[in-house]
């Protein structure tokens, strides 16, 4: 009960001088907007300074010169604005033809599939096994030093690699998409083991 009581005490006395500081706070206002006042009037919604005279007594108003004409187009440019009540028929979309150039160049002849590189090409088309193939000492060593710990992702990676049909497809993965470094003594360790473990497909 004694606990209480000191506990309510010091909220009293806490409550009792944030209510001064707040009077004197009141009061500082008061004085201010009092000696605010005294120099400052209202003319409608305008507030005006008593005793202020312009910087420049003689200007009654201040003309802003017109802008310049925008420069003119010569040829003047085709009005772009559609009207779309209008049909609309294929004659609309071969404005490009007409210029002679394709919107998207066709692809060169003996060129690969959309998201094939040339390199992609030019190497045997291989099959990885790899989440069955890394030993548990490996596991460790490859999630420690490229995952901080996590295998998951190594397993996740790894799994990733298997979809892949050629080595271009792995380094690309690894050092574009992943951000591993090519002088990384573990990615290189990395890389070795998925050579290894890469059959040709037959």
């Amino acid at each position: 009960m004694q606990k209480h009581i000191e506990v309510l005490t010091s909220l009293t006395a806490q409550l009792a001088e944030l209510s001064d500081r707040l009077q004197e706070i009141k009061s500082a206002l008061e004085d201010e907007l009092e000696r605010v006042s005294s120099f400052v009037t209202r003319d409608g919604d305008d507030i005006v300074m008593v005793g202020a005279q312009s910087a420049n007594p003689g200007i009654d108003e201040v003309r802003v010169p017109d802008a310049p004409k925008a420069a003119e187009v010569d040829p003047p440019l085709k009005d772009l604005s559609l009207d779309l009540t209008a049909p609309v028929t294929m004659d609309d979309f071969v404005a490009v033809a007409d210029t002679g150039e394709s919107a998207t160049p066709a692809p060169e002849e003996g060129a690969g599939t959309a998201g094939e590189r040339p390199d992609d090409l030019l190497e045997p088309l291989l099959d990885f096994n790899l989440v069955r193939s890394i030993s548990l000492a490996d596991t460790f060593f490859y999630a420690n030093e490229l995952f901080f710990g996590n295998k998951i992702r190594l397993e996740e990676l790894l799994l990733e690699i298997e979809h892949f049909s050629g080595m271009s497809q792995v380094e690309h993965y690894l050092y574009e998409v992943c951000g591993f470094s090519r002088d990384d003594a573990a990615v290189r360790r990395l890389v070795g083991f998925i050579i290894a473990n890469a059959t040709v497909r037959k």
